[in-house]
């Protein structure tokens, strides 16, 4: 079994250390605000944790996995700069973490993918009333999987296949049963169409598209794109239909 280690801190006790390949994480109030509404949870977080106004958790699976994490429940204070009360993701080895995003109010995806065996979720909750629950998996990567699959620098993830068959133009889209929750960095250098709809993307980074400029067309229906950086676009000059 390739099993998960999930390391709780700050006397996050309800989710304390256990192996496993899938489970559930849920603040520390969820319980007691579903089973016991009629007392203040303000009175239960304080018997429970003092003053502190958060946890985190580390998920640690075998080398070679990658680690999913569902937003099944989300009830967190809303704020511009969710400053209060919010949710960290970062993706990464110990001392190296890469933050994925940080989520409040109705800003959140619904599925987040780690890119290594390594997933750490800080909680801030400061009002003290903040509710989730989330739904973790590990899951192996094919020994197979490289860079490039069928042709040169199609990501992995994704099909890549002509426009027809007399033109030399690409077309990247997400191969069948995959996820994808960002814009991959390398495509081949004639891809004139990209479709990655119905997907988990959330933030188009500066020079997103830097290395696409034969890029023409550009879909991603149905995806929850909160953040689009100054410059994204900045070398996509052929670009028509988004």
């Amino acid at each position: 079994m390739n099993s998960a280690l999930v390391r709780s801190g700050n006397n996050c006790s309800r989710n304390s250390s256990e192996n496993d390949t899938s489970r559930y994480i849920y603040s520390p109030i969820y319980y007691y605000y579903y089973y016991d509404p009629l007392h203040d949870c303000n009175d239960y977080y304080y018997f429970r944790y003092g003053f502190y106004e958060g946890c985190n958790w580390t998920i640690s699976a075998p080398y070679g996995n990658i680690i999913k994490l569902r937003f099944i429940e989300f009830q967190l204070e809303e704020h511009p700069s969710c400053s209060s009360d919010y949710i960290e993701v970062y993706d990464g080895y110990y001392g190296e973490f890469k933050l994925l995003g940080r989520y409040c109010g109705q800003r959140y995806p619904s599925f987040l993918k780690s890119s290594s065996n390594v997933l750490k979720i800080l909680f801030s909750d400061k009002s003290r009333m903040s509710v989730f629950k989330f739904f973790f998996s590990s899951e192996k990567l094919d020994a197979g999987r490289k860079d490039c699959i069928q042709l040169k620098d199609c990501p992995s993830s994704c099909v890549c296949f002509p426009v027809s068959p007399k033109s030399q133009d690409m077309v990247v889209t997400v191969e069948e049963g995959k996820e994808v929750i960002y814009i991959p960095k390398t495509f081949p250098t004639n891809t004139t169409a990209m479709k990655l709809d119905m997907n988990f993307i959330t933030t188009l980074s500066k020079n997103t598209f830097g290395k696409m400029e034969n890029l023409q067309t550009l879909s991603l229906r149905s995806n929850r794109i909160f953040k689009i950086e100054k410059n994204a676009f900045n070398y996509s000059r052929k670009l028509r239909h988004l």
